[in-house]
Parts: C-alpha cells; structure tokens; sequence
C-alpha cells in the first residue's frame, strides 16, 4: 500500500504527522518556513496515500516507523497534530532513541468522554456508521467554510485556499469511513504514559487558547502525564499549522515565538 510522504527541504529530518480531515497540506505555511527536512505523511487514506495502516494510532506508528526506517530517516523531530498527536506519542513511545524532540499540539490524546464513548456505541449511530462507510456523499463547500470558522480562533483569518484543501479532502471516498474509524480509535487509546515519561528527548504540549474541539485543561492534563512542558497560544483555535505556523516550528526548535 502506498505512504505518501512529502519530503522537502534540507537540514536535520522533522517528520509531521495531521489530524483528522487534514493532510500534508495542512503543513503548508510550516514547510514554507524553511530551516528543516520536512516529512509531512498523509495518514491511511487520505490525500495521496492508501489505506496502508489501520486508522488505530498504535498500527499507523509501527508502520510509520517501518516507512521511515526504509527512507533512511533513523532520527528525527516528530510533530502531531490533534489526532495525528495521538499517532506521535505511539510513534515516540515505540522509538525513543529515534526522536530529538516531540511536539504534540491540540489533541485529544485522553479520549473521549463517558457521554461520546455511549454514542458512538448507540445502535443508531453503528448502524448510520456502516452506512456512510458504504456511501459516497459530496460535502458542501458552506458547511467546510463554517467548520473551519468555528474550528480557528478568528474566523476571519480563514483563507479561500484552506477551504478549498479542507473540500479537496473530503472529496476523498475514504474520508467519511476514516473519520468515524478513527473517533472510535480515540475514543479507545490510552497514552503510552510510563514509556513517555522516562524518555530524556524534548517533551513539549502546544495548544491554542481558542481551541473550541479540545480544550485547554486537556492539554494540562496531557503535559503533565507526560512529563512535557505545556505552551497556550493566545489567540489561536484548534488549527494550529494553518494559524501559527512560526510558533509550531519554534516549538519545534525547544525555544517560543516572542509573539505569543
């Protein structure tokens, strides 16, 4: 099954992993900045790659690190993103001594409540999730363009070309079957916390103050399970590549963009 993996740039190897109804794109500003070899991967499914790994965060990290062991890639900087973060800890977690620096930004790597875990186990909600894994539906254009304003700290900050990636994705027919795979993934993990906390890289939480799917207290919580160091940015939604791009490569970098 085909990993699609954008590799561009030159310096030390950072690999960047997006979250649900995302792909490499989402990476765009960030690999625009320069300064590093950047890995962006498309998950199973999505944007160019096939469905070379379930859409459980622990299958898509081994086979991740299989894919990035054959490109030559043995150590590197690892960013998540929101469910691609829950890929990251696995991913950190199963290779310690690969990664430099691990950053995981607005994801709900504690799972879902009590109350969300009962839904998606509703027979109405199996029964209507077997149906959209069977089904081809076009999503409206409208209803993107509101998603992401409600997704992003300041809606006017969204562009035309976010909402025409954000269409482009979910044009895919994978889209609709990933996405409900994978809540149920989330609404199952379990933080790999032992592993993390006695790994001596680089541990950092990034989260966006404005951040209306995942909130603030959840990455609290997560930083300190893990043992990272935990930085809010002002200003910011869920949608943190695409809205603060220069802080998530500071964040890489182990230092903070003075602006926030």
């Amino acid at each position: 099954m085909r990993v699609f993996c954008r590799d561009q740039g030159e310096g030390e190897p950072v690999v960047l992993v997006h979250g649900l109804g995302a792909s490499h794109r989402a990476f765009d500003e960030v690999i625009s900045t320069g300064g590093y070899r950047y890995l962006a991967v498309d998950l199973p499914g999505v944007g160019q790659s096939e469905a070379w790994a379930s859409n459980v965060p622990a299958d898509i990290a081994e086979r991740l690190d299989v894919h990035l062991t054959s490109m030559g890639v043995t150590r590197f900087r690892l960013f998540g993103h929101s469910f691609g973060g829950l890929v990251a800890l696995s991913l950190a977690a199963l290779r310690p001594q690969s990664i430099v620096s691990l950053v995981v930004a607005s994801s709900p790597a504690l799972g879902l409540g009590d109350d969300a875990k009962r839904l998606l186990k509703h027979p109405a909600v199996v029964a209507m999730s077997g149906w959209l894994s069977r089904t081809t539906l076009p999503v409206p254009r409208p209803l993107v363009q509101a998603y992401l304003k409600w997704l992003w700290g300041d809606a006017r900050a969204v562009s035309e070309s976010a909402v025409a990636v954000a269409v482009e994705n979910a044009r895919n027919p994978r889209f609709l079957p990933a996405m409900i795979e994978s809540l149920h993934a989330i609404a199952g993990y379990q933080v790999p916390v032992a592993a993390l906390r006695q790994a001596t890289f680089d541990k950092r939480v990034l989260w966006g103050e404005r951040d209306p799917l995942v909130s603030v207290i959840e990455g609290e919580r997560l930083a300190i399970a893990i043992g990272a160091r935990l930085q809010v940015l002002t200003g910011i939604g869920h949608s943190l590549p695409e809205e603060a791009p220069l802080e998530v490569k500071a964040a890489l970098a182990g230092t903070e963009s003075p602006s926030r």
